[in-house]
Parts: structure tokens; C-alpha cells; sequence
């Protein structure tokens, strides 16, 4: 036996956004100077008219959101510090912010995924091609979340029709992709909905979420090729659709959907207890170390982002619109 660290996760009933109103909060971020970042939709709402049988936005008459999509928060008081994006995302969906302080968004409308500069609301980078879906490496369909390595190497689950991971170069080269979409198989995704990567241990983690589990992957930044199964799948009778997971040291945090069986929640995963060797042996199934929830329960989590001190946990919501705020103390466990 090892010892480690057990993270206790409470909810801050007292803590709020204010004083505006947000719409469905899609994405939550933490910047460097440990202020929170929100995504939201507006007044935009994500429904069975939005998308037609091809995949393509139904709604693109409507133009672009018209208020600002990326409002920054301080995650200490929950006031509006600063806001923008507005008059550009049609329905936003991931947010990721990086080492650099850089913000990579995903818009399924779109079907692009976008790097921001802290300072402005041009992108560095445009990936995809604007409300055109398609499965080669010029287009995403859907893509739901991004995942950046300080190396500069970066990752997109692409998404709910293609059900893939892509890994790129720092200047945007396609470097690996992964996964097929399927109803069965060890390997294959439905819907991968959120990427988390430890780079301590050269790892990248995808939020599987209709199997309703967490798959691991080699990250490749060893040099190595990236995609090679490097763990049990993270799955247990109790969890239901994987939305959003996030990595804080030796924690896997993660929040779930709720179905007709199993109630939304969040819980912890040490790290430490990956349990696959390379030759796949050695198999034993990860241990979920805690499982947490407001007093009243969750509606419909969306994202999870931890603040880089690993002292909170932030959840954004697509029903009811809103963020919770949790603390994260640790205990000490043989």
C-alpha cells in the first residue's frame, strides 16, 4: 500500500455569479491570475431545431450571439471582472485555458475550434471550416473540448459525429488521431465530450461519455506515438454520462450527467491507482476515492475546471444556467 492524498470536495453555497445572468454555462476555465472563466450560450439554447439530419446549424439566419460570450469572473467573490466574444460564437461549447494565458474555445455550430490571445478577440489559430462538418483533417464535426501541453502540442475531442481525438503541433499539424465512433468496443467513443492531460505521467484522459466511462491514453510527449491505451477504463455501475473531467495533481475530477437510473454527480480518482502495465496485464479497476454534490444536487453539469493552487473546483451548468463553486481540502490517507 501507498500513501496519498485524498481530496474532500464541499460545496460554497454562498458563492455567485454576479450581477449579470448567465446563459447555459457550456465551458469553465481557470486563467493565471486564478480568475474563473466562463462560456456561455446567451440567450442561445441548444435543441432538437438546431442541427439538420446532416449535422449542419439549422440556425445560422439568426447570426452570431450578440452579447458576450466570454465573461471572466473572480472566483473569489464571483463578480465580473471583464467580458468579450461577442458577436462571433453561434453555440460555444469547450473552453480550455492554457500556460500561456491563452483561451482555446470549441463552437459546434461552427464546427471550428479557436485560440484567443489574452488580449484580444482576433484568433491566433482557426482549426475547421465554418458551419461545414466533414471527417477529414481539414473539418471537425461537433468538436467538444481541447486539451494543451506546455509543449505547445495540443489535443481535440472532435465530437459528437466523428468521435475522435486529434493530437497537433504546435503550429496546428495534424500529429495522431484516434477513436471511432461505436455503440460497443474496448477502444471506440460515443460522444468523447472532455479532455484532461497529466503531463506528469504523459497521459491523456477522454470524458467517453455515452459509454459512460473515462478512457486513458499515452499523450506522446515522450516522443512516442500518442493514442496507445495506457489504462483500465474508468467505469462503475454508479457513474453516468461522463460530461467533463479535469486533472489537479494526482486527482481525476469529474462530473456526470444524470439518466432515468443513476443521479448527476461528481467524484475523485487518484491517479495512483492507474492499474494497466503495457502489455495490458496487472488489470485491476481504479478506486473512486470520493463522490460529491450540492446539498440540493446537481441539475445538468456541463464543465469542470480546477483553480491551478488545486484549493477549488468550478462546475458550469447547462440546466439551470449557473456555476457552483467547491472547495477542495486535503486528507491524508494510508
Amino acid at each position: 500500500l501507498f500513501a496519498r492524498t485524498i481530496p474532500r470536495v464541499e460545496h460554497d453555497p454562498l458563492w455567485t455569479v454576479k450581477p449579470i445572468r448567465l446563459g447555459q454555462v457550456a465551458g469553465v476555465a481557470v486563467d493565471l491570475q486564478d480568475q474563473l472563466v466562463a462560456f456561455h450560450r446567451a440567450d442561445r439554447v441548444w435543441d432538437d431545431s438546431s442541427f439538420d439530419s446532416r449535422d449542419r446549424y439549422a440556425k445560422r439566419s439568426d447570426g452570431p450571439i450578440a452579447e458576450d460570450t466570454l465573461v471572466t469572473l473572480d472566483s473569489k467573490t464571483g463578480e465580473v471582472v471583464s467580458s468579450r466574444g461577442k458577436d462571433r460564437f453561434y453555440m460555444p461549447h469547450g473552453l480550455t485555458a492554457d500556460h500561456e494565458g491563452n483561451l482555446w474555445v470549441t463552437d459546434v455550430a461552427l464546427h471550428q475550434v479557436f485560440k484567443l490571445s489574452p488580449e484580444s478577440d482576433q484568433p491566433i489559430l482557426t482549426l475547421g471550416v465554418a458551419f461545414e462538418p466533414g471527417s477529414d483533417r481539414r473539418h471537425f464535426c461537433k468538436p467538444t473540448d481541447v486539451a494543451v501541453a506546455t509543449s505547445g502540442h495540443f489535443f481535440v475531442s472532435d465530437g459528437y459525429c466523428n468521435s475522435r481525438v486529434i493530437k497537433y503541433t504546435p503550429r496546428g499539424k495534424v500529429d495522431t488521431e484516434w477513436g471511432y465512433s461505436s455503440a460497443e468496443g474496448s477502444d471506440d467513443f460515443l460522444v468523447p465530450h472532455s479532455l484532461a492531460l497529466s503531463e506528469k505521467d504523459n497521459m491523456i484522459c477522454v470524458a467517453d461519455r455515452e459509454h459512460e466511462r473515462i478512457l486513458c491514453y499515452s499523450a506522446g510527449l515522450d516522443g512516442k506515438r500518442a493514442g496507445e491505451l495506457v489504462a483500465c477504463p474508468i467505469q462503475s455501475w454508479s457513474i453516468g454520462p461522463v460530461y467533463a473531467i479535469d486533472i489537479r495533481d494526482d486527482v481525476l475530477f469529474a462530473v456526470t450527467g444524470s439518466t432515468a437510473t443513476k443521479e448527476a454527480k461528481g467524484f475523485s480518482i487518484h491517479l495512483q491507482d492507474r492499474s494497466l502495465d503495457r502489455r495490458r496485464e496487472n488489470l485491476r479497476p481504479w478506486v473512486i476515492v470520493g463522490e460529491w454534490q450540492p446539498a440540493q444536487g446537481f441539475g445538468q453539469p456541463h464543465d469542470i475546471a480546477s483553480s491551478p493552487n488545486g484549493g477549488s473546483l468550478f462546475v458550469g451548468e447547462i440546466e439551470p444556467d449557473r456555476i457552483l463553486k467547491f472547495a477542495v481540502d486535503e486528507l491524508k490517507q494510508q
